[in-house]
């Protein structure tokens, strides 16, 4: 009995630090946070584009406009015409993808002084593009303005909202951007991004139905292997750390590390994800509930404690570690700020939020551009 009051316990305080942050939160009823985002892709355009690589000469675009399904074919690297047609600025750098076997699985980057971190916007071009607008990550054109800092996106882009397109291209666009500015834009698999490539689409705005049955393909096959987006997702990784703090989407489970996974044996995982095919054991629980892209056991107090999070901080040599995931009603601290929890509630299109790190300290920021001290609370 002592026990369940003990649990009781801590899921009141869990919840009297949830109400307590929120009322930090300067919300104003009479205030629309949502900026006039400006025109992103061709306003005709609405779903699309879709490039598909055919050979090292041939890219085949399809898009809907209106109501119907536009199929185009790019040859000798003839661009201007497609860029006319999309609004997207396609050129040879547009489809230029690392080898795997370049890629960093280590995913580690030391002494940055700033980034913002954003987490589940799910579809939410709107909000995801007020944040950006109003922390000066873009300029009013869309284009990257947070010269050498770096943007991360902790997962879940997929699902839930009508545009996701239109999120994974500007995504994209910053990368490129980001990286000739000598910054850097990260962005880590969530679950729903695992879920849609192994063809789970429970979660599927009906917008997409649409979208595959005009085009006559499945989901998955839009983001396919042979597609730019779809090549450039299956090199993303499931974790990496930037000066003493790590980041996932979901969060690193006591079993993670009792099995001695290490950073470079979780992202080469997930790079060579052969999705819809036979899976290790290995890779089989990294997409499971203690997995790295499902994981919420630290938000269940009966089972987890600050000693448990010292272990696996402690295994991977950082200070703190940032996820998405679960929803809070704003960006918040825990376990002695060694928890942060970024997913902000994005998804639901109404209001989110931002972690700001600027020279060892971490802040909130609203989407009002409200730049508040990230306050810790313990369980």
């Amino acid at each position: 009995m002592r026990y369940k009051s003990k649990i009781a316990f801590q899921y009141l305080i869990l919840i009297f630090i949830i109400l307590v942050s929120f009322s930090f939160t300067p919300k104003n009823s009479e205030q629309n946070p949502i900026f006039k985002i400006p025109q992103f892709l061709n306003k005709k355009i609405s779903d699309g584009p879709f490039f598909f690589i055919q050979d090292d000469n041939t890219v085949v675009v399809k898009w809907i406009k209106g109501k119907k399904a536009v199929e185009k074919e790019i040859k000798n690297n003839n661009y201007k015409k497609i860029q006319r047609k999309t609004g997207l600025p396609v050129d040879s750098d547009f489809f230029y993808f690392e080898e795997k076997k370049n890629i960093d699985l280590k995913q580690e980057y030391k002494n940055v002084d700033k980034f913002i971190t954003l987490s589940d916007i799910h579809g939410q071009f709107d909000l995801f593009v007020t944040l950006l607008l109003q922390y000066e990550v873009v300029d009013q054109d869309l284009n990257w303005n947070y010269g050498a800092n770096h943007l991360i996106i902790n997962g879940d882009v997929f699902d839930r909202g009508d545009q996701v397109t239109e999120i994974f291209w500007l995504i994209y666009i910053l990368e490129k951007q980001a990286e000739k500015q000598g910054g850097k834009v990260h962005f880590l698999l969530g679950n729903h991004e695992v879920m849609v490539l192994n063809k789970d689409f429970r979660y599927v705005n009906d917008k997409y139905y649409n979208t595959t049955q005009l085009l006559n393909v499945s989901y998955d096959q839009l983001y396919s292997e042979n597609t730019v987006i779809g090549n450039w997702l299956r090199s993303k990784p499931v974790i990496f750390s930037i000066n003493d703090i790590l980041f996932t989407h979901a969060g690193i489970s006591p079993e993670f590390v009792e099995r001695k996974i290490t950073v470079e044996q979780a992202n080469g995982k997930f790079l060579n994800n052969q999705y819809n095919a036979s899976k290790d054991s290995l890779l089989l629980f990294l997409e499971k509930t203690n997995g790295i892209v499902w994981y919420r056991g630290y938000f269940k107090t009966e089972s987890f404690n600050e000693q448990k999070l010292d272990k696996i901080l402690s295994y991977f040599n950082k200070k703190h570690i940032v996820v998405g995931h679960t929803t809070m009603p704003n960006v918040m601290s825990l376990y002695s700020g060694k928890l942060i929890c970024v997913d902000s509630g994005i998804k639901n299109g109404e209001y989110g939020e931002v972690l700001v790190y600027e020279n060892g300290e971490f802040f909130r920021g609203t989407p009002y551009g409200s730049k508040i001290k990230l306050l810790t609370y313990d369980l």
